[in-house]
């Protein structure tokens, strides 16, 4: 199913009322006007999610302004010159309100304007603001776990040929840059367990992920410069650390302390999303001395609605979290339960101290600004939400987590055969189901 651009009518008074604004505006305009389309693909049987496919990445020129003033201007677009690309990004998000894009710059440059040239590269992303802080959040617990890198962002309001699309986010990709980004050698990898493998054109299964529920994907090298060894480098190493997992010895493979600090982010976040959550993983080289670490987060649309009593949804999913607490091994879940213990007693005011500053900032004024012309929330009401989430949410985990029940399965006397019951997909199943975990009446069932 082919998916364009929906066409529509900005006038000249309301362009110039978005360039009145004091958010940032991102201009895009296309070579003779062409928009970027793509086409919808599903997945094979078995599988889940929908994505893309055939994205155009049509060539164009970016100019950023503010206030009447300019701040970045590509030029017209000149392959390896000037200009850049853009293209539609993303996968299910790509059926669903605004889309993503990748943005392609043909000479590296620094769309954040921080002064500082180890931040210039030349792959940008623009998310859709939403209506809500997420992602800016979502950031910000990242950045408090200590996770190896926390992507940086900045709100903008975004016009393509004239059209106005809304309020985004001008945000670094996840790509190996070792000057400002994820930190891997030439010889290094970035892969994903990813749940739209079926859309690549490589990919590699492992012993506890095999299609068509996930496969791992390639963020670096590029797909177009891998080599069958490399395949089967990273292929026979994630396995072999599948089996130390299994077995116990799993710290030999795995850097325990960053996958501790990846899942903690998310049962803080309250995570529902736990197939698609994109869980990328680095090898800093081709030496045994380096071993798998959880990258960064990404993707915060479904954060605090997995209910206020429950870890997040890929701590139920994930095969390699649930053998790595049930492991004889306590390396990762002494790990876990002490990261918590570490950030726990100042979570909440890091995080809302964080928000308030924000709302203050030049940047938040503007982007309630933005939200008022386009008659969306407020960013105060934003913070009211995160803060309920944390008042509600933060107590129960650190008992669950003291209880030492980091699992968070629990045998319950439901009668399951008299309720309508949910796999963690969220695909109904009907009044009976197998043996496995559930979801029924909003909580985790084990049968």
């Amino acid at each position: 199913m082919a998916f364009a651009l929906l066409p529509c009518h900005t006038t000249a008074q309301t362009l110039s009322d978005i360039r009145a604004l004091s958010l940032p505006v991102l201009e895009v305009t296309t070579v003779n006007g062409e928009e970027p389309t793509c086409d919808f693909v599903y997945p094979p049987e078995g599988g889940t999610g929908y994505s893309i496919t055939n994205a155009t990445k049509v060539p164009s020129r970016l100019v950023m302004t503010q206030s009447g003033n300019t701040l970045f201007d590509t030029g017209d677009y000149a392959k390896g010159e000037s200009g850049m690309t853009i293209k539609i990004a993303g996968n299910t998000s790509a059926y669903f309100g605004k889309p993503s894009y990748k943005l392609k710059l043909q000479k590296k440059a620094d769309l954040l304007l921080r002064g500082d040239k180890r931040y210039k590269d030349k792959e940008w992303r623009l998310l859709p603001a939403a209506h809500n802080l997420n992602t800016l959040i979502g950031f910000r617990v990242n950045a408090l776990m200590g996770l190896q890198w926390t992507p940086q962002i900045k709100f903008c309001n975004l016009v393509i040929n004239d059209t106005y699309k809304g309020t985004y986010m001008i945000a670094e990709c996840v790509e190996r840059n070792p000057d400002c980004r994820l930190d891997v050698s030439d010889t290094g990898y970035i892969i994903e367990r990813d749940l739209y493998w079926w859309n690549e054109d490589v990919y590699f299964e492992s012993t506890m992920m095999t299609r068509p529920s996930f496969g791992f994907t390639f963020k670096y090298p590029d797909t177009e410069d891998l080599q069958e060894a490399q395949i089967a480098y990273i292929r026979d190493y994630v396995c072999q650390a599948e089996a130390a997992i299994t077995a116990g010895n799993y710290d030999m493979y795995i850097d325990v302390a960053s996958f501790a600090a990846w899942l903690l982010a998310h049962d803080i976040l309250g995570t529902w999303d736990s197939p698609g959550s994109n869980l990328y993983l680095t090898k800093y080289d081709s030496t045994p001395q380096s071993r798998l670490t959880a990258g960064n987060l990404w993707d915060f649309d479904s954060i605090f609605q997995n209910g206020e009593e429950a870890f997040a949804g890929i701590h139920y999913y994930h095969f390699w979290f649930q053998a790595l607490f049930a492991s004889k091994n306590n390396a990762f879940l002494t790990a876990y339960v002490q990261q918590w213990q570490q950030v726990s007693p100042t979570l909440e005011a890091d995080i809302m101290d964080y928000l308030y500053d924000f709302a203050a900032s030049d940047e938040g004024i503007a982007l309630q600004q933005s939200r008022e012309f386009n008659h969306e929330g407020s960013v105060e009401a934003d913070l009211q939400t995160a803060k309920a989430w944390l008042d509600a949410h933060l107590p129960w985990l650190g008992e669950a987590i003291t209880a030492q029940t980091p699992s968070g399965c629990h045998d319950i006397a439901l009668p399951l055969g008299q309720m309508t019951t949910y796999d963690l997909s969220g695909r109904k199943v009907g009044t009976q189901p197998q043996h496995g975990l559930y979801i029924a009446h909003g909580k985790k069932v084990i049968k």
